[in-house]
């Protein structure tokens, strides 16, 4: 932002999502969140994309892969499969 010059006016500090889009959604500031936390909302918000695009990395890590149980392996395997079918279609 100092390269262009920006200087936010910050009044609220918040690191609950959906406790920010409420606060948006009053009319008390602006907000950058991410796509999967703004995906579907029921909010009364103006969704944007930014000019210049971020990404992050999310991640699941194990210390031991053998060592889950079925159902952490299976939602191991789900989170795979819906990753591959959301953002690689």
């Amino acid at each position: 932002m100092e390269s262009h010059q920006i200087r936010p006016n910050v009044r609220f500090v918040e690191k609950e999502d959906y406790a920010i889009m409420a606060m948006v959604d009053n009319g008390l500031g602006i907000s950058v969140l991410p796509e999967l936390v703004l995906k579907d909302t029921a909010r009364k918000i103006v969704i944007k994309k930014l000019d210049i695009p971020a990404y992050r990395d999310i991640g699941i890590v194990v210390k031991n892969k053998k060592m889950l149980t079925a159902s952490a392996q299976k939602f191991v395997s789900y989170v795979q499969e819906w990753i591959t079918e959301e953002y690689n279609s």
